[in-house]
């Protein structure tokens, strides 16, 4: 991330950005970076290849104990971004990450760093999906199932508009029938993915009963 690396280039403040931390690989008896990967290659542009720099050693060896302690400085500082923290958590086997990135896999979506020009498949909104999920497990599985049924190729069905209209419907109407919710979004919403008509969609609830 270039924006991240000249950040820090531009401001270099150990206080700010903490310490990399390091642990020992046994296998190769090489000192390998846990944290910090962005600080070490702004320090290399800016003063070479072999500047000394100040570092944390931890013993941890395990590649999950490893993550949990990523996950762990990554909420104490400043810049990281909700998907990395995710993804970490999903390393650190963290069981909520664990259970959401699940859903996700279910539903053939996966989730990524950047969201420009991505597949359809693809998910940015890491906010919206942990929302989702607060509602319970089955209504962000029935939210994505939905979204890849209307939006098959849309690189912006994954939107959060997208996502919380329809998992705050489901919320509210748990026992509405998903393949009704399906032929009501593909009968009003707009087909290029404007929300406006997907929440007109949500909120109307034409054809829906036992709610």
């Amino acid at each position: 991330n270039r924006s991240t690396i000249q950040q820090i280039k531009d401001g270099l403040d150990w206080e700010r950005f903490g310490r990399p931390i390091v642990w020992l690989n046994p296998d190769t008896n090489h000192y390998e970076i846990i944290d910090g990967q962005h600080r070490c290659v702004a320090i290399k542009e800016m003063y070479g290849e072999y500047t000394a720099i100040p570092v944390i050693v931890s013993a941890k060896a395990v590649y999950v104990d490893r993550a949990k302690l990523f996950v762990k400085q990554q909420t104490a500082r400043t810049p990281v971004t909700a998907i990395e923290l995710f993804l970490a958590e999903v390393q650190a086997a963290d069981e909520t990450a664990i259970k959401i990135n699940e859903i996700i896999r279910k539903n053939g979506a996966k989730i990524v760093t950047s969201g420009g020009g991505a597949p359809a498949s693809h998910i940015a909104a890491i906010g919206s999906i942990r929302s989702a999920y607060s509602y319970g497990p089955e209504i962000l599985d029935r939210t994505l199932a939905a979204c890849r049924k209307v939006w098959p190729g849309d690189k912006k069905r994954h939107s959060s508009i997208n996502l919380l209209s329809i998992a705050k419907f489901l919320r509210t109407y748990p026992s509405a029938d998903d393949e009704r919710l399906v032929k009501a979004l593909n009968r009003m919403s707009d087909k290029q993915g404007g929300g406006a008509a997907i929440q007109r969609a949500i909120t109307l609830r034409h054809g829906f009963s036992g709610s």
